[in-house]
């Protein structure tokens, strides 16, 4: 019986590693050796004879790839035509060690590297490290690692109060369109920091969110082979009110009280100062592709008090905030004129009235010598009663456009010149004597006529 040497048992070693077809070929020249004899002399030749086996690795990979992107590769193992079964494939690039692959059946492995590489051409390597009479081996393939492209949308975009800051670095800017696009130089995890600053003093700039819904300033992006993202903010303006009235004659903002306005998805406001107001736009919201938009950012007058009335046009006032924003608000006041008439003379005297509107509040009126008071009034139903200067009856009407309003009057002259003329027809009948049948026949002898007339 011959006993294996050293040698043997190398090759022993090297045939459980290579695929089936290979160790049988082993196994015969193997046996081949052993039949030859057992001395000494020939276990020594048959070591220096033993046979080394080649492996070929065929690699494939991409010729060129973004920075950070996984790199898919895959091999093919053999030797003399034969597939290398279960062995370990290594991979390597710019001195680093990328990961490894087994190869199957059929000699095939593929993987995906994930290891970032610097931007440049680089080689890939794939080695075998072989083993006793099987033979270490290596394949290379040059690939070109391009910068990786990242892009980020503001919106809305805001000129001068957003910044991004990429991986630490100085903050950046976004286009006139709202897009930030920067070519990653390096692999790896990108850090975006959100940087805002208020562009003006009556503009305020407050972060929302991530598009992935991460209310922090700060995100992490893992998918590296094209990374896209967006920033969502809201931006509030510094309005200034200016309420007019239907003619479009300032009405101070003190006259007004519980001013409130909706705004974007039923927004409530209450105005506590009357003569300026910050409008927020809306957050923004994700649409059916996925990207962010700003929806309706109109805001619209619900109530302002003025003489307890509310004169809002409800739902017609509407404004859009902005960078310059002047808001003017056509109120439901109209200018009404109320002068008296002498009703005797159709002239216009003083007097002093009472006038109750719409909000039940009375408030007395001076009519000046030329008895005309040009007031601003609410919409709504009025009435009017005398309170000095003279007599009339009371007076209602309604306001609902620019209008002037008499007032009829009898003054305390009027009533007393009325009596004087009495007087005097009285005391002239009285001052006639004997004169007085004649003249009384005289006056009424158009009707005595008329009437024996009826009467024949």
């Amino acid at each position: 019986m011959v006993w294996p040497n050293s040698g043997e048992r190398r090759v022993a070693a090297g045939r459980r590693r290579l695929g089936p077809r290979v160790l049988l070929l082993a196994a015969a020249v193997g046996v081949g050796v052993a039949l030859l004899g057992g001395s000494p002399a020939l276990a020594a030749t048959k070591q220096k004879v033993a046979p080394h086996i080649v492996v070929n690795i065929a690699l494939t990979a991409p010729a060129s790839v973004s920075t950070g992107s996984p790199i898919a590769v895959s091999v093919l193992v053999s030797s003399s035509g034969y597939p290398v079964v279960n062995h370990l494939i290594r991979f390597y690039a710019a001195g680093l060690y990328l990961g490894a692959a087994k190869t199957n059946s059929s000699g095939y492995a593929a993987t995906k590297l994930r290891q970032a590489l610097p931007v440049g051409s680089q080689t890939l390597i794939a080695t075998y490290k072989g083993g006793g009479p099987v033979e270490s081996a290596r394949a290379s393939r040059t690939i070109l690692v391009v910068p990786a492209p990242l892009t980020i949308r503001v919106v809305p975009y805001v000129p001068g109060a957003v910044a991004v800051s990429i991986n630490g670095g100085a903050p950046v800017s976004p286009n006139s369109g709202g897009y930030i696009n920067q070519n990653l130089p390096v692999g790896g995890h990108v850090t975006l920091q959100a940087v805002l600053q208020n562009p003006a003093a009556n503009e305020r700039i407050s972060f929302v969110s991530w598009s992935n819904g991460d209310t922090s300033t700060t995100r992490v992006l893992t998918d590296r082979a094209h990374a896209y993202t967006q920033l969502a903010v809201q931006v509030a303006y510094l309005t200034r009110l200016k309420f007019v009235t239907a003619a479009g004659r300032p009405v101070p903002a003190s006259q007004l009280t519980g001013v409130t306005l909706t705004g974007p998805d039923g927004t409530h406001v209450a105005v506590s100062d009357p003569s300026a107001v910050w409008l927020s736009t809306p957050a923004p919201r994700r649409t059916a592709s996925g990207a962010l938009s700003v929806g309706n950012d109109t805001y619209t007058a619900v109530t302002g008090y003025y003489d307890g009335v509310n004169v809002v046009n409800q739902g017609r006032d509407r404004f859009t905030p902005g960078p310059t924003g002047a808001w003017t608000v056509a109120l439901n006041i109209y200018p009404v004129s109320l002068f008296s008439r002498n009703v005797v003379l159709g002239s216009q005297v003083p007097a002093k009235v009472a006038l109750t509107g719409p909000g039940s509040q009375t408030r007395l009126i001076s009519l000046p010598q030329r008895g005309l008071a040009t007031l601003t009034l609410p919409r709504g139903h009025y009435s009017v009663k005398l309170k000095g200067g003279g007599f009339g009856p009371g007076l209602k009407f309604r306001v609902s456009g620019a209008s002037s309003v008499p007032i009829p009057i009898v003054t305390p002259l009027d009533i007393a010149g009325g009596v004087v003329v009495i007087l005097l027809l009285i005391g002239g009948l009285l001052a006639l004597g004997p004169w007085r049948r004649r003249v009384v026949a005289w006056v009424f002898a158009g009707d005595l006529r008329e009437r024996r007339a009826s009467q024949s």
